[in-house]
């Protein structure tokens, strides 16, 4: 949740913590949060994970959407490839019957002649 917070404050956070003798938190994160940016950050982070819990059918289906926010927000898509051990991409085999308007259109506008 922390790491959706405006850049540097999770860091802060971490240094104000106050420490026992111990070195153990003796405060949570979010009691040091500011009612101007960190609180509201928070709640608007913790409504999204909330909604995506309420409309997702399963705990898998939710945690794929959860990442799926996080890339987005961090600017970063994943794209739709599938990956071999090794890393490399696997190419998917052209199946014609899949798209048969998109053969026929591609093959006429190919064909196609200016000259005609």
């Amino acid at each position: 949740m922390y790491e959706q917070l405006p850049k540097g404050i999770l860091k802060e956070l971490q240094e104000k913590v106050p420490k026992s003798e111990r070195g153990h938190k003796t405060a949570r994160l979010h009691q040091l949060l500011t009612n101007d940016i960190g609180n509201p950050h928070l709640s608007a982070q913790l409504n999204q994970v909330i909604t995506l819990f309420q409309l997702s059918d399963n705990m898998k289906h939710m945690w794929d959407q959860f990442e799926k926010l996080q890339s987005r927000q961090s600017g970063q898509m994943e794209l739709p490839f599938d990956f071999d051990n090794k890393g490399r991409t696997i190419e998917k085999k052209y199946n014609s019957n899949e798209h048969p308007e998109f053969d026929t259109s591609l093959k006429k506008a190919l064909a196609y002649d200016a000259n005609d």
